[in-house]
């Protein structure tokens, strides 16, 4: 299994990187980011649950001292880093608001180094350098797109990132004592009971009901929430966090494509060498294994 963990968490950056694509045909229906944010997580709690209550119950066992662990990696982790990231798109723009997001493998390699003694190498530093200007590149704050700032949604962004960076800290942590099947899913769960409060249940449902969103919202939920965080979980396991986390920037790539291909989007040249950067680093990352 280790063999295959880059594989399982560049995978799990395609998935991610196809969510756009997602949200924005449910967006096109009337929910807004908030709704498909907790739609996402509930749904996505629910389908593991059952799923696990029928392949294998042994899954939803942990001790009642290891909650706090999960109600972080739900909680702070996936749900306040996917609230604050669309805050900070709101406050700014999609560029700003990604290329914040992306500063997590910084804050990861950071929090690696103080917590897992990781050593900072020569080839890290360089794949960290071109992952994070590739993503600038690839998500167009470099480029010509259209910028706007503030001062809270910088801060909104930044702590978008660096929450998103504590998934992989703390889901390491705990790798050491559960499955990562059994991690993802009461992160899922924990980041679902969290989503309730989010939202107007009686509402979002009925629009669901009425749009006919139900489809969608599933594949929503198993497509680019299921199926990725739990690539990126049992890639986790085998991996460095720091690694995980630059392998996992093909995610910009892929919505760069899937833009292009399906919603028409121009693809510039900019985005051109910001796909060669990230592979590049992807390339670093390879030539010497860890």
């Amino acid at each position: 299994m280790k063999k295959f963990a880059d594989i399982f968490v560049f995978g799990a950056g395609v998935l991610w990187g196809i969510a756009g694509l997602f949200v924005s045909y449910i967006g096109k229906l009337g929910f807004s980011p908030v709704q498909v944010s907790a739609m996402r997580w509930i749904t996505a709690a629910i389908l593991m649950t059952l799923g696990m209550l029928i392949i294998n119950p042994k899954k939803l066992r942990i001790m009642l001292c290891d909650i706090w662990w999960f109600m972080c990696t739900g909680i702070l982790c996936i749900l306040l880093s996917s609230t604050l990231y669309f805050v900070a798109i709101e406050e700014t723009s999609a560029a700003v608001g990604n290329i914040l997001m992306y500063t997590s493998p910084i804050w990861i390699l950071i929090f690696s180094i103080i917590f897992f003694k990781e050593k900072l190498t020569v080839p890290k530093l360089l794949s960290l350098i071109l992952a994070i200007g590739g993503c600038a590149f690839a998500t167009g704050i470099i480029g010509g797109a259209e910028l706007k700032f503030s001062t809270y949604g910088i801060i909104a962004g930044v702590l978008s990132g660096l929450f998103y960076g504590l998934y992989s800290i703390f889901g390491k942590a705990i790798l050491k004592k559960y499955d990562s099947v059994t991690v993802t899913l009461y992160t899922a769960i924990f980041a679902g009971v969290g989503a309730l409060f989010m939202i107007d249940i009686p509402e979002t449902t009925s629009q669901i009901i009425n749009q006919n969103a139900y489809f969608p919202v599933i594949l929503l939920a198993l497509c680019v929430t299921i199926a990725p965080y739990t690539l990126y979980t049992v890639g986790l396991k085998h991996c460095k966090a720091t690694r995980a986390s630059i392998m996992a920037c093909i995610e910009p790539i892929t919505s760069a494509f899937m833009g292009t291909i399906v919603l028409g989007q121009p693809f510039t040249i900019f985005q051109f060498m910001g796909i060669l950067m990230i592979l590049g680093a992807g390339f670093i990352l390879q030539l010497k294994t860890e």
